[in-house]
């Protein structure tokens, strides 16, 4: 059983993971002028596009993922993983997962109302935000398919 002191810092410690892998790839997507992503101007408007169906239908998938952690709330997997301290860290992970597709998101849509220039940065900001998104999709899937395998 995880104490509140242990659950509290590992809250905080994968939100500071998470932050800073965000800032890191946004600082090598503003800074660094790498070749990496090469996106022409007129081709914006479907790379915004795909990142935000993207973004959009994982969210969707992740509140799917929330629905299914509701409905097995009653077994006694779940309540022994929820008395052992480990569901409050599937939480902070699990908002992580939305805040970081619903701002990736955000800035597809920026990028389509704002200038070109400018728009080519928000794009390369959503697309460089998408390694964090996997990952932490990765992470609340497999999470709860070792869940799913108890109950």
């Amino acid at each position: 059983m995880l104490t509140s002191k242990t659950i509290e810092w590992a809250n905080i410690i994968t939100w500071m993971i998470s932050i800073l892998i965000a800032s890191l790839l946004f600082c090598i997507s503003i800074f660094f002028n790498n070749k990496l992503i090469v996106i022409d101007n007129n081709k914006i408007i479907g790379a915004a596009t795909l990142l935000g169906t993207f973004s959009f239908t994982m969210t969707g998938f992740v509140a799917a993922i929330g629905a299914y952690i509701i409905s097995i709330s009653e077994k006694a997997s779940f309540l022994k993983w929820k008395r052992g301290g480990y569901i409050y860290i599937f939480y902070h992970i699990y908002a992580q997962t939305i805040i970081f597709l619903l701002a990736s998101f955000v800035l597809c849509m920026l990028s389509l109302i704002t200038a070109d220039a400018l728009a080519l940065t928000i794009i390369k900001l959503g697309l460089y935000l998408l390694p964090l998104n996997l990952l932490h999709i990765v992470a609340i899937t497999i999470i709860t398919l070792k869940q799913m395998q108890k109950s």
